[in-house]
Formats: structure tokens, sequence, C-alpha cells
């Protein structure tokens, strides 16, 4: 299967929620193939401005959208935070911890997710930008990387930060049920919880602690697959 196909697909099957944010990749072609069929005697460089033009709105896309989700992380973090702040001074029942760490695991899911995403975007713009030099004998690449190299979704670091900080509250947390006894768990285990509520509202399930390094190696797997695609 063709990259596009394939990009499109994944989407689709994988985070058809996030399709409107995600780079034009057909339309991109289109472009090439239009400028290529009226390209006798164009200089380089408009050419290149023109296309460059229209990836500046696609990555503006992308990125906007990336930085919408992390500012989101962060609310939802802070408030769990906040949460367990709240249980370590005995203002509120141990037993809410259950329902903190299934929306932890439930957020860490959305990061990998939301990572991936920002993994098939970045390689379609790879891949866009290295058909467009080859279709029109343009150098544009080059430039054009050095360019966004200061783009938040270029190097994903808030992510990264976000997904180390719901593993270190995931751990807080699960002292902080450790802390409580085997006692009662069962019956608060499906219980929402004030934090469980606040993850819901952006977007966020539930979920258990096995399956942190699970997201990953889904996430790995989806990534080898699409890159050699």
């Amino acid at each position: 299967m063709k990259f596009g196909k394939l990009y499109r697909a994944t989407i689709a099957a994988r985070m058809p929620h996030w399709g409107e944010h995600m780079m034009q990749y057909k339309q991109l072609k289109q472009a090439i193939n239009l400028a290529t069929a009226s390209s006798a005697g164009a200089e380089p460089s408009g050419l290149c401005a023109g296309f460059a033009g229209l990836l500046d709105q696609q990555v503006e896309v992308v990125n906007g959208f990336y930085m919408e989700r992390v500012e989101e992380g962060i609310i939802i973090l802070h408030q769990l935070h906040t949460h367990a702040q709240q249980m370590r001074a005995g203002k509120l029942p141990l037993e809410d911890s259950t329902a903190c760490q299934r929306s932890l695991v439930a957020f860490h899911f959305q990061c990998v997710l939301l990572e991936h995403f920002v993994a098939l975007n970045f390689t379609a713009l790879t891949k866009i930008l290295k058909k467009f030099e080859k279709k029109l004998g343009a150098e544009l690449k080059a430039d054009y990387m050095a360019a966004i190299v200061e783009l938040p979704f270029y190097s994903c670091e808030e992510l990264r930060e976000l997904v180390e900080e719901c593993e270190r509250q995931f751990r807080v947390f699960e002292e902080l049920g450790t802390a409580r006894g085997a006692e009662g768990v069962g019956e608060r285990a499906e219980a929402a919880g004030p934090c469980g509520s606040a993850a819901e509202r952006l977007g966020f399930g539930g979920g258990l602690q096995s399956q942190m390094q699970l997201h990953r190696q889904i996430a790995q797997q989806q990534g080898r697959s699409i890159s050699l695609g």
C-alpha cells in the first residue's frame, strides 16, 4: 500500500476523531502535480516559495492541535496532582486513588496516541518534501525542516514530559493506594472519582497499570508499519 493510503487508513482506524487535524497529503500531492505540469520556465525559488506556503498552512494545523492537547494534558495532571496532595493531607479519602490511577492510565494512552499522531504527520511532511524535490528538481527539504525545528510538535519535548509526569503521578497514587490497605479495593475500582470525571470531560477513559507498557509497544509497532509504507 502506498504511503498516502496507509497514512489516511491509519488515522481513520486509530484516531478518527483527529482526522481534521492531519496533514492533507493527497492535496499536497495534487499541488505538486499541478506545479509540475505548469513549471516550464519557472524559477525554482518561486516554486519553493509557493509550495512552502502550502506546507506552512498544513504544519500550523498539526502544531496547533498538538499544543491544544498538551495544554489539556497539563490541566489534567495539575488536577490529579492537587487531588493527591489533598489525599495526603487527609482532606479526601484514600480510596479515590484507584479511580485516579485509572484516569492516569487512560491519559497515558492518549499521550502515546498523540505521539504516534505527530510521528505520522512528521513522516508525511518529510515524504511530501522528498516528492516535491524529485518531481520539480528544486531543493526545499533541508531549508524547510530547518525553519520549523523550533515548533513544539517537531521535538515533542512537552509531550514526553507529560508522559514522564503521568508515570510519576501513577506511582504516587499507587503508594497512596497501598497505604489504605486491600479493604474496599474492589468496591472502589469502578468509581469515577472527582479526578476521573475531569479526565473524561477531555476525552479520557479508564484502564489498568499493565496497559502503560502495552501502549508504547503498540505505538512503536504502528510507527514501524507506517514508515515502511
